[in-house]
């Protein structure tokens, strides 16, 4: 058997990089043919039966998350029909307002129960599995910061919660800001790794994002997670 050269080992090696290139969607591709958005906001986003979306000033947390989430008529839209890395790669399509890298370098899993009980009581602890994973790129400047928005679409101001960097035990105390964000306690080289938080009966959507500020006057959007939280 012989043994493969050097450069037949290049084309393999290109050929796998050309394969993973080609398996990545566009925007449009996710957009027209997945999720079928153009029915009511149009073929590129300007609009029909459902609001304009091309160019939206919603940041990529709140586009997410309404997606997932939607208040109105819209359904909602899963990570099986779409995952987040590929909300985002909708979004820059869209032209929307946020700074985008694409496609995302970091990749964010939030993993919790699929219901929580409040058991007759006001507010229910629920904890969130966090998980970030690089494509190998060097980002020292990565924060990481999540938003929590309630059914309505509308920001959970002064909301508490705690927050695990990844390899610690020691949990930090976070409040939401007004706009339902808060600052994870977190590095690049130590991602979240747990959340802790008490809600009330509802729907929340939970978005995590990492952000590179290597240029701080225009940070860019590398990484983002969902989830769907229902207290019961």
């Amino acid at each position: 058997m012989k043994t493969p050269t050097s450069a037949g080992l290049l084309v393999l090696a290109l050929l796998t990089v050309l394969s993973a290139q080609q398996a990545a969607p566009s925007g449009e591709e996710v957009y027209v043919d997945r999720l079928g958005c153009w029915n009511c906001h149009g073929k590129a986003g300007a609009g029909g039966a459902g609001r304009m979306i091309a160019k939206t000033r919603l940041p990529l947390r709140r586009f997410a998350s309404y997606v997932r989430l939607p208040s109105g008529e819209m359904p909602p839209y899963s990570s099986m029909l779409a995952s987040d890395a590929e909300l985002a790669i909708v979004y820059r399509w869209l032209d929307g307002v946020d700074a985008v890298k694409a496609p995302l370098p970091i990749t964010i899993t939030l993993t919790g129960a699929p219901g929580v009980l409040a058991d007759g009581q006001a507010k229910a602890e629920t904890e969130i599995a966090l998980t970030a994973q690089s494509d190998g790129a060097q980002l020292p400047s990565v924060r990481y910061r999540i938003t929590v928005l309630t059914q309505a679409n509308a920001p959970l101001a002064n909301l508490p919660f705690e927050g695990q960097r990844g390899g610690g035990d020691e949990w930090s105390k976070v409040t939401t800001d007004q706009n339902g964000e808060a600052p994870l306690s977190a590095t690049a080289q130590a991602p979240p790794a747990r959340l802790r938080i008490a809600l009330g009966a509802g729907k929340y959507a939970l978005v995590v994002e990492a952000i590179d500020e290597a240029a701080p006057a225009s940070p860019v959007v590398v990484g983002i997670g969902t989830a769907i939280v229902k207290v019961g």
